[in-house]
């Protein structure tokens, strides 16, 4: 909706608008720029149809996104499968959405299929089919799937998912206090370190990195992404032991202790939204999100609007790496509809329906697939405000890694583990020592009881 000149997008091309630009679209109706998204411009080799679905009917639990735009999307995907293939499908867009395809699953009746979440695909593994086939189908056409997509949807050897999208975080940063201390590159994170201690030094909006239980993703996604840059890993890919207690664990711990000491001591305790709101509000000059911060400021026509960029997440000692949370379309094993549901998640994935979702919401659902990454249509790929969320797909990970993915290591990320372990070092409610004794005596309790 936000980038692109014309009403109907039927190339894979599109110019690049100013922000100022794409406030004037953004009073378009949501519909108009829908209409003409998909159509005859999605490859051939991309859709399939079928003569045998005609009065089926398909329902679907789907995340209710903040982007109703994406919502939109969603049902006129849903309206085009529909009308070719003379069945229906019904979404069901919902807040609690992780509860009911987990109350779903257990009860084996109701939906066909549902949008997961994170490690979703194990933890429901044995109430979801086998989408083996058309996970490599869709794959082989669209370039290959990223490491942590494979890590995510695979159990055991089988797909029991499609993954859908990911969203990736970066640092959101405010430009003209960046610039203010001599601050154009972010590429360490000595020099994020550098750069939070100037702010405060010189009395500016300060560094806010969300570490907080009321914040889980946020802090989740900084946690992961600080701890593998160091070195650190949960457990050991070859033993499969807990492996959490090391040198570079310490290491991370006490360098997230010095960041915490020159940030924004409320970060320690933020909402989920309460870095988006101190940002917007002009109290901090950066934190980790993804571009969530950036929409709502071109929703409200914030004045900060074009002092805001995102720079890709550090390197460390032990190189770059990141958290990548991951969504998924997986079909029930109770399904009576299980060729047609499938069917519609072939459809959605299309190219060009993965690359309008993508640049509605401007990457914060973003296609797994190597061949969107270079895609010149992609927003990252057009517009530099956006660049730092690009390249996830080499060194973006999901919970567990090294190791693979696992029921276990999903639980770990419930239970927002090594996320608590930084924040009782960043409060001071723990020595290092004491914070890494504890989240070890949790992982053990997840992984070798």
């Amino acid at each position: 909706m936000y980038h692109g000149m014309s009403v109907a997008r039927t190339s894979t091309t599109a110019p690049v608008l100013s922000r100022r630009e794409a406030l004037r679209i953004l009073g378009l109706p949501a519909g108009a720029l829908l209409l003409g998204a998909c159509g005859t411009t999605v490859p051939a080799s991309e859709l399939s149809f079928s003569d045998g679905f005609a009065g089926a009917r398909v329902r679907a639990i789907m995340r209710n996104s903040f982007i109703d735009e994406l919502n939109t999307h969603a049902r006129e995907i849903g309206s085009r499968w529909s009308g070719v293939n003379d069945a229906t499908i019904e979404f069901e867009f919902s807040d609690d959405w992780r509860e009911k395809y987990a109350a779903t699953a257990r009860a084996r009746e109701g939906e066909d299929l549902a949008e997961l979440f994170g490690h979703g695909p194990h933890l429901l593994s044995d109430r979801l089919v086998d989408l083996s086939a058309l996970a490599e189908e869709i794959g082989d056409a669209q370039g290959g799937w990223m490491d942590a997509a494979r890590d995510v949807a695979m159990v055991d050897g089988v797909w029991r998912g499609i993954p859908w999208a990911f969203t990736a975080q970066a640092l959101n940063c405010r430009v003209d206090l960046l610039e203010q201390v001599g601050t154009t590159v972010i590429d360490t994170y000595d020099r994020l370190l550098e750069t939070a201690t100037r702010l405060k030094e010189e009395g500016l909006p300060l560094a806010a990195f969300s570490m907080s239980p009321d914040a889980p993703n946020d802090s989740a996604s900084l946690a992961y992404s600080l701890l593998w840059s160091y070195g650190g890993q949960e457990i050991d890919p070859e033993t499969q032991k807990v492996a959490l207690d090391s040198a570079a664990t310490r290491a991370a711990l006490e360098y997230f202790g010095e960041l915490a000491a020159v940030s924004d001591q409320r970060a320690l305790s933020f909402s989920e939204g309460g870095n988006n709101a101190a940002f917007l509000r002009g109290e901090i000059a950066m934190t980790q999100n993804a571009s969530s911060i950036y929409w709502r400021a071109l929703q409200d026509q914030s004045e900060l609007l074009d002092v805001i960029t995102h720079h890709r997440y550090p390197s460390g000692p032990a190189g770059y790496h990141q958290l990548l949370e991951m969504n998924t379309l997986s079909v029930f094993e109770h399904s009576r509809n299980v060729d047609v549901a499938s069917d519609f998640i072939r459809f959605a994935m299309n190219s060009v329906s993965l690359r309008e979702r993508a640049n509605l919401s401007f990457s914060f659902f973003s296609p797994p697939l190597l061949d969107r990454i270079n895609d010149p249509a992609m927003v990252w790929n057009q517009d530099p405000v956006f660049a730092g969320l690009k390249g996830s797909n080499t060194g973006g990970h999901v919970p567990g890694w090294p190791a693979r993915s696992t029921i276990e290591s999903g639980l770990v990320f419930q239970n927002a583990t090594l996320a608590d372990m930084f924040r009782s070092v960043g409060t001071g409610e723990a020595s290092v020592n004491e914070a890494v004794a504890t989240a070890t005596h949790a992982l053990r309790r997840v992984y070798e009881t």
